[in-house]
């Protein structure tokens, strides 16, 4: 290249020479418009074009290993500005990388280089998506920690109208037994602050009762009091919502009693984060409602009696944090209310005792 400035032409060629190729990664919906010739641009705005490409080779693994380079030029000459696996915006390995896009992505006048890399392991690939642009003095990433996802199909567009593409991912299921349940989601990362950052996440509808409540716990951590009431309330009267763990059950003959504990169990603490979120939304008639409730239906729940303890101090001080301190030595002493939020497989959360009582973040 430097022998010539004019050799671009034949860079492609000489690429295959060498037995590289450009990215070829699964098909992930964008990724099949990888570009898979190398891109002349203007990174850094100093009137000279910048060559970006995607190169692989085939390595011992299933996927080949690769990188993305960006060749900076100036006066004619070209040196490596920029190496996918050598920048700290980029993995030590990349596995078939693919360009998407070299760019002005959001609507600031500077050019971005988007390219993903896919990652495999015993059952399930991740796509992964890297970015950056050029800030004054180099080569920044465009996300605070790259995008992720397990089989997604990806897309960018302007969801919003403001001229700005977003990055869509859509999927999320794992390939693994352990994984457990599971629904598909979407995720849109948006232009915000200097970089793409996740704007919305929005799951499938799911039978299980056990993801209508999942639901219902991010409603109330978002301060979404409405939302959250109203999704309790679901968890709790559409009895067309179904368990779960019967299916993994080993003993057949015991599945009507494991689903049994496992939809009294889930609606007992239903029943116990309605308390507290009617509480925090003000209505101390319907938090009184949810507590007889909670002791008429699960008399044996030991959620019953935390309950009580939380109530009393919480309609003395309004301090949900103090409530939840109140109520903790029974949700301890009793570990069994743990055991219908639990196992459902690695791609879910695990509810430690600490976990049960809500303590809003803004909370006195």
């Amino acid at each position: 290249m430097n022998s010539d400035a004019g050799n671009q032409a034949r860079l492609a060629q000489w690429i295959a020479d060498r037995g590289l190729s450009p990215g070829q990664p699964p098909d992930y919906g964008e990724t099949q418009k990888a570009l898979t010739s190398p891109v002349e641009a203007d990174l850094d705005g100093d009137g000279d074009s910048e060559i970006v490409l995607s190169l692989w080779q085939q390595s011992e693994g299933i996927l080949p290993l690769g990188t993305v380079l960006i060749l900076d030029q100036a006066n004619g000459q070209y040196r490596l500005a920029y190496q996918a696996g050598t920048a700290a915006a980029a993995p030590d390995t990349l596995y078939s990388p693919a360009l998407l896009k070299v760019e002005d992505i959001n609507g600031d006048s500077v050019p971005e280089v988007l390219y993903t890399s896919t990652d495999c392991g015993a059952h399930t690939c991740f796509l992964t998506i890297w970015g950056v642009a050029w800030h004054g003095t180099g080569y920044t990433s465009l996300f605070p920690r790259p995008p992720s996802m397990a089989y997604p199909v990806l897309s960018l567009t302007d969801t919003n109208g403001d001229s700005k593409l977003e990055i869509v991912l859509k999927g999320g299921v794992i390939g693994s037994v352990g994984a457990g349940l599971q629904r598909e989601r979407t995720e849109v990362y948006a232009w915000r602050n200097g970089q793409y950052e996740l704007a919305s996440t929005a799951y499938e509808p799911s039978p299980y009762l056990y993801f209508k409540i999942m639901d219902a716990n991010e409603a109330l951590a978002k301060g979404d009091y409405e939302r959250a009431i109203s999704l309790y309330h679901q968890a709790l009267t559409d009895d067309e919502l179904l368990a779960w763990k019967p299916m993994m059950a080993d003993d057949k003959a015991k599945e009507a009693e494991v689903a049994r504990k496992e939809i009294d169990g889930l609606r007992a603490f239903a029943l116990f984060r309605l308390l507290q979120v009617q509480g925090l939304a003000g209505d101390k008639v319907a938090a009184r409602q949810a507590l007889a409730d909670l002791h008429q239906r699960y008399p044996t729940s030991a959620l019953g009696e935390a309950g009580d303890h939380y109530w009393q101090r919480f309609e003395a001080s309004s301090d949900p944090v103090a409530a939840c301190a109140e109520a903790q030595p029974i949700i301890e002493a009793h570990p069994e209310v743990l055991e219908p939020l639990n196992g459902y497989g690695y791609a879910n959360p695990d509810f430690s005792a600490v976990d049960i009582c809500y303590r809003p973040a803004s909370a006195p």
